[in-house]
């Protein structure tokens, strides 16, 4: 045979192999156990308002399965196949330093009241556990995209409900919902959206970071290598963060402008050219024209949203804040100032309000329970040390973009956690777990980086083919 024959011969069956690998991957076992353990978690903390009205099994279920599901990927990753010796960064060592306070005060707390000194040290510690799961799993790059994937339509599925009730409000259903939650939901005339959830403030951390990661990426990557399904995140969850009603969103969102712009500019991107304006030129048009279509058949919803919008540069005057100032602020630093070890897990947030009078905090629920501040939040129930090594494990993930040194993430993940960084300064978002657990797992699903610009070489018969990524 003819080495032209021989050449062609090897390269079609190069050919049937790798059609073969991306149909039908021989993933191992461990890995197909983890990722169908994600996927279904995700789906259950995306839809936690939807399931939290149903009736039976499910409605049971629904609070714990997902936790469990956690639980078993993390017991399956620490398996013999799946210990890997890599370098640490300094926000996986802050991080444990977190949930060591947090444990440590769960174990002080624990004979005062188990299930809510339980339910405490989950608010604070579930969604870390998502990110280091998944970080520490070393999945494959199909594996990591059918999960990402997963997530990105469940984050659809949100967008696309939440711009319904954007038109037609919410319904019966929804609003019982809302109502059994117990948090504020009206603005002016408008109600606050939901989405899947069960609140304004679960959609609108999910909206707000799914919007900064989508948008982060495709600068990157520019609209042609995003593909359709990031465009469809990037405009969506733009225009939900915008109609939800929620300024503590828009904070969010502009903290993690200010830090990529200031991210770019140091890494020289900006002058180079790297950054696709183009593409966030086109997007804006396609976001301005979904508001557009928007106003035409709910007008009403888009002039609270402008008024809401326009209320951060007189806030001054506006009456929430002024509580905050007069009375929260104040007294939770009283209090803080009064237990600088912290008051135990629990003792603040939703979880001391779904338990009255257990948490030490029950006659303050201004500045107390309501914190009306992550940071004081983390303060009143771990004291200093815990809220130092929260600080800490916060700006050491903006650094390197998560929680391994060998690997340097793109700008998006460390543009999620700016955006956590300033939404938590106007609320106690950091217990909200479902939708926490779900922004952790979108910046750990892209903790190997943005691969925009980076070649993956794949041995073939006759030399390197240069591939590149284009999958969100």
């Amino acid at each position: 045979m003819k080495p032209d024959s021989n050449r062609r011969v090897v390269d079609s069956i190069a050919a049937r192999k790798t059609r073969s690998a991306k149909f039908f991957p021989h993933a191992r076992p461990r890995e197909v156990a983890i990722a169908l353990c994600l996927c279904v978690a995700i789906i259950f903390y995306g839809s936690t308002g939807v399931l939290s009205r149903q009736v039976g099994v499910l409605a049971t279920i629904s609070g714990l399965l997902p936790d469990a599901l956690l639980v078993l990927a993390a017991v399956v990753s620490l398996t013999r196949g799946g210990r890997v010796n890599r370098p640490i960064s300094p926000a996986m060592i802050w991080l444990w330093v977190f949930v060591a306070c947090a444990f440590l005060s769960w174990a002080l707390t624990l004979w005062h009241h188990v299930q809510y000194s339980t339910y405490g040290l989950r608010a604070l510690t579930v969604a870390l556990g998502a990110a280091v799961v998944i970080q520490s799993a070393m999945l494959s790059e199909r594996s990591e995209s059918v999960v990402r994937r997963v997530l990105l339509a469940i984050v659809l599925l949100n967008m696309a409900v939440a711009l319904r009730q954007s038109i037609t409000g919410l319904n019966a259903q929804e609003l019982a919902s809302v109502l059994g939650a117990g948090s504020s939901f009206q603005v002016g005339t408008q109600t606050r959206l939901i989405g899947l959830m069960s609140t304004g403030q679960d959609l609108s951390i999910l909206a707000g970071a799914s919007a900064v990661w989508a948008w982060a990426r495709i600068a990157s990557l520019g609209i042609r290598r995003a593909g359709p399904l990031l465009l469809l995140v990037g405009i969506s969850a733009s225009a939900t963060t915008f109609l939800v009603l929620q300024r503590s969103a828009l904070v969010g969102v502009a903290t993690a402008v200010v830090f990529l712009v200031f991210h770019q500019l140091r890494l020289g991107r900006a002058k180079e050219g790297r950054w696709h304006g183009t593409a966030l030129l086109g997007l804006i048009g396609l976001l301005s024209s979904a508001l557009l279509v928007i106003a035409s058949v709910a007008p009403e919803r888009i002039d609270v949203a402008v008024d809401r919008l326009g209320s951060l540069f007189g806030l001054q005057k506006d009456y929430s804040l002024s509580v905050r100032q007069q009375v929260t602020i104040p007294v939770s630093l009283e209090l803080a100032a009064a237990s600088p070890l912290g008051y135990g897990v629990g003792a603040s947030g939703p979880v001391a309000d779904s338990f009255p009078g257990i948490s030490p905090l029950s006659d303050y629920p201004l500045g107390g329970v309501a914190a009306d501040n992550g940071y004081i939040f983390i303060f009143l129930q771990l004291g200093i040390f815990g809220t130092i090594a929260f600080v800490l494990m916060l700006a050491s993930w903006l650094k390197w973009g998560g929680l391994y040194r060998e690997v340097k993430a793109g700008a998006a993940g460390s543009a999620v956690i700016a955006f956590l960084c300033g939404i938590m300064l106007t609320g106690t978002f950091w217990a909200l777990s479902a939708p926490m657990v779900l922004v952790f797992t979108l910046i750990s699903l892209n903790s190997r980086g943005d691969r925009a610009g980076q070649d993956r070489t794949v041995e073939k018969p006759y030399g390197p083919k240069v591939l590149r990524s284009s999958s969100p």
